[in-house]
């Protein structure tokens, strides 16, 4: 009753009746108007929880996607401004790539996602947990579309990208850390943006960074760090390999050469920190499979068909291993 109750919905124009006023809508002065923009989002947020196909018909036939850029680059903070970037985070996931690229085809999108970031780079958001949440759902739109096509790539490495998250990088608040991942996608197996990567002094940071990662503890943001630090070895380890991959393809290249210089400088420390960090990561993974193995006999000695088909699809496999 409910799913036809939301196609009737739909059908009916709803999404288009909802949403179509939410420019007019003066919630800054307000608080009646900025209820309303909370609703909405709400609604549309709840279509997309019941049903991710739903993201389609808001993304194709309303105006939303330009409201929520234009309300997550207004620097006033507020509870609407991070209800808009996680719902505009929860709708990148969620459409299909075709529609992902009617997104990026909205005036500017890319940019002034960037722009969002940008507000916060000097920011210290120690203890603000919903500043945190806004960052966190931004960056997660960004590496979505990372994700899906190399064209976003390459618009990323032409809006100087790549400079934006060096800022980040350099002031060490809590974008930087979030900026990480984007990083390491942004270079995932492109040529050129590891190139430039290495043009702009990202060298200079990278190191640094790993090893602040692994030894957090003066930092102000050590809880955090802890917190996501295997992930974040993860992406920066990532950063490396892309270097390593993309540019020592031309062993004689000035930017193999620089790489290989400061892999090895100081007596080999940063090379010898990647090793250590292999050695740890691959007897965490040697643990998870000898699990894995001992999981799988006992499901074939109970004869639990369901539960071993599962264990065994490739993705559970995967997320397993990560």
């Amino acid at each position: 009753e409910m799913i036809s109750l939301i196609e009737s919905f739909i059908a009916s124009n709803g999404l288009e009746l909802v949403t179509q006023n939410l420019h007019r809508l003066n919630e800054f002065d307000s608080s009646e108007d900025a209820q309303g923009v909370y609703n909405t989002l709400a609604i549309l947020d709840s279509l997309v929880e019941i049903d991710s196909s739903h993201s389609v018909a808001i993304v194709t036939r309303t105006n939303i996607v330009s409201f929520l850029v234009k309300r997550i680059t207004n620097k006033q903070h507020d509870a609407n401004k991070v209800y808009a970037s996680e719902v505009l985070s929860i709708l990148t996931q969620h459409a299909p790539n075709e529609v992902k690229q009617l997104i990026v085809a909205d005036d500017g999108f890319l940019d002034k996602v960037m722009q969002s970031i940008a507000h916060y780079r000097k920011m210290d958001i120690v203890g603000k947990t919903e500043e945190q949440e806004f960052v966190e759902n931004v960056f997660l739109t960004l590496n979505t579309l990372l994700t899906a096509f190399v064209e976003i790539q390459d618009l990323f490495l032409k809006l100087e990208g790549l400079e934006l998250l060096l800022r980040c990088w350099q002031f060490q608040e809590y974008v930087a850390f979030c900026g990480i991942t984007t990083m390491n996608l942004a270079l995932l197996h492109h040529p050129k943006a590891c190139q430039h990567f290495v043009d702009i002094g990202g060298l200079k940071y990278l190191f640094a960074y790993l090893t602040l990662i692994g030894k957090p503890s003066h930092h102000k943001y050590k809880k955090v760090i802890g917190q996501k630090q295997e992930s974040l070895e993860d992406s920066m380890v990532s950063i490396v390999s892309s270097l390593c991959l993309q540019l020592c393809m031309d062993p004689m290249s000035d930017y193999n050469k620089r790489l290989v210089v400061k892999l090895v400088e100081n007596n080999y420390e940063k090379l010898i920190y990647v090793c250590t960090l292999f050695v740890k990561y691959d007897s965490i993974l040697r643990k998870a499979e000898s699990e894995m193995v001992r999981v799988k006999e006992q499901l074939e000695a109970q004869g639990e068909d369901e539960e071993l088909e599962e264990l065994l699809d490739p993705d559970n496999l995967y997320l397993e291993v990560t």
